[in-house]
């Protein structure tokens, strides 16, 4: 690692906060839209970025929003999933489905089809060793073979993919295995001279000059690790129910470690939701 690289806080393509703000970013997104378009079938391309406010975990109203596509009667969420557990899986085909139901407004006939696709960028192997990166669920009857349409998930396994360097006839494959590397110098090592995947590089640097980016990303794994250690200790034995308690300790662990580093109340404030008093009672 060379030493300029030593002074740059990592952000890993893996991590919400980084891949909200690449899909904010005009050429990353096209680039982006180009992996899920190759990976899925879906071109996103075609679809409206809209803001959603179902999950009450969520306390950044801009980078840490679900990534949420719309067109016409197509819903398209992404998640990025750097822990998997059974919790995540639950927790994001509870959203999927809670998404599916309020496409549909009061009154309108459900004979109208619909469609809500999730695809999950799971930091995971494949289940089974030796098979491919991605999986398709829909509900099906295994007896009949007959499907539910209208709802699906579409599983990413970026580990199947994890070190793979660009060689003139793997782009696809190498721009995924971007979403593991740990560093700056290992992504430019698998990007190699691939102008495509040069620019993701240049553009998450970038984001050590983002006065907030850097409060903004660690606030994203200051929650993590809370909810993980929330979930632990019991906090979610319904998944709403654990969320909201979940949050609530989120926003004050937060704004302590936020405090601890020298950060404006008033940014910690717009951050977290808790008023300065609430934040100088800390």
């Amino acid at each position: 690692m060379s030493k300029t690289e030593e002074k740059l806080k990592f952000y890993s393509m893996i991590s919400d906060t980084t891949i909200k703000y690449l899909f904010k970013n005009k050429e990353t997104r096209r680039i982006l839209e180009r992996i899920i378009r190759d990976l899925t079938g879906i071109d996103l391309s075609k679809y409206k970025l809209i803001n959603n406010e179902l999950n009450t975990a969520n306390i950044i109203k801009d980078y840490r929003l679900d990534l949420l596509f719309e067109k016409d009667n197509n819903i398209v969420l992404i998640e990025m999933n750097k822990e998997v557990d059974n919790y995540t899986n639950n927790k994001n085909y509870n959203y999927l489905y809670r998404v599916a139901g309020n496409m549909y407004k009061e009154g309108e006939e459900y004979e109208k089809k619909k469609y809500a696709t999730l695809i999950n960028f799971n930091n995971s192997k494949f289940p089974i060793e030796g098979e491919k990166g991605i999986l398709t669920y829909e509900f099906m009857n295994d007896e009949y073979k007959l499907k539910v349409k209208g709802i699906k998930s579409i599983e990413i396994y970026l580990e199947n993919y994890k070190g793979i360097c660009y060689d003139k006839e793997n782009e696809l494959e190498m721009l995924l295995s971007l979403f593991t590397a740990s560093s700056y110098e290992e992504m430019r090592k698998i990007a190699k001279d691939n102008e495509e995947a040069l620019i993701l590089v240049d553009e998450i640097e970038k984001l050590n000059k983002e006065k907030y980016y850097g409060m903004l990303y660690n606030v994203e794994e200051e929650q993590k690790k809370l909810e993980n250690s929330a979930r632990l200790a019991g906090y979610h034995e319904g998944i709403e129910q654990g969320i909201e308690q979940g949050s609530i300790l989120t926003k004050e662990e937060i704004a302590k470690s936020l405090l601890e580093q020298n950060i404006d109340i008033e940014v910690i404030s717009k951050s977290t939701g808790l008023t300065k008093d609430e934040i100088e009672n800390l």
